[in-house]
């Protein structure tokens, strides 16, 4: 999972990405403290012999995030943990986009490598 909220998200994103980018119930079941995600972390977060990885984005812009998520709630307990650190990009309002792309953000990439291969 790459800058996946597992454990919601925070702030601002709940009332402005909500209403505006995201509308509908679904977006607001993101809230740290929502129900759904309340349930959704009860038990084993790494449930089966699965093995997880999580990889989360620390902007040098916005300490402890990616411009969207919190790198405490990409982890998940029983998982493979990493982080990139970097920077938010020129012109573009986050560095959460940019974990997907392996010619912005060659880590992830590599983690991943480095992951199928156990």
């Amino acid at each position: 999972m790459v800058g996946t909220p597992n454990h919601g998200i925070y702030g601002w994103l709940i009332g402005g990405l909500c209403d505006e980018a995201h509308p509908g119930q679904e977006c607001f079941d993101m809230q740290h403290d929502s129900q759904f995600i309340i349930s959704l972390n009860s038990g084993d977060e790494t449930p089966g012999n699965i093995n997880y990885l999580t990889i989360a984005g620390d902007c040098s812009d916005n300490p402890d995030n990616d411009g969207v998520v919190r790198v405490s709630s990409v982890s998940l307990n029983g998982a493979i943990n990493k982080e990139v650190i970097g920077e938010k990009i020129p012109f573009k309002p986050t560095f959460h986009g940019d974990l997907v792309d392996p010619s912005k953000v060659p880590e992830v990439y590599n983690y991943v490598v480095d992951f199928l291969s156990l």
